[in-house]
């Protein structure tokens, strides 16, 4: 049976997750909106699409996918942040999209 796949769209680079990588944080924004968590997203909802740092969303797929995305490489700080910058905007997203595992790392 194939793995049913999510679509995160973010300024038109797509990142694809499983229904576990998104539930690997529980409780998250993205595993509430692809299970029909809110009412104004239509059942079976396999995409989205965001304005946020394609950069710093990679660190969030990573985590999401199992791994350890701290200390912070220098080649996830977006050219126009600091380091110290970078990981305070990943502590942002952590908290915004509700990603308590993540936030509690940084």
């Amino acid at each position: 049976m194939p793995v049913e796949k999510y679509t995160i769209i973010v300024e038109g680079e797509r990142f694809s997750f499983t229904r576990d990588q998104l539930d690997s944080d529980p409780g998250n924004f993205f595993a509430t909106y692809f299970s029909g968590g809110f009412p104004e997203v239509p059942y079976g909802t396999k995409e989205m699409e965001i304005e946020k740092e394609p950069l710093l969303f990679r660190l969030i797929q990573a985590h999401l996918r199992g791994y350890d995305v701290l200390p912070l490489s220098d080649q996830f700080v977006p050219p126009y942040m600091t380091k110290e910058g970078a990981l305070n905007n990943l502590l942002k997203e952590a908290a915004f999209y509700g990603l308590w595992n993540l936030q509690s790392k940084i």
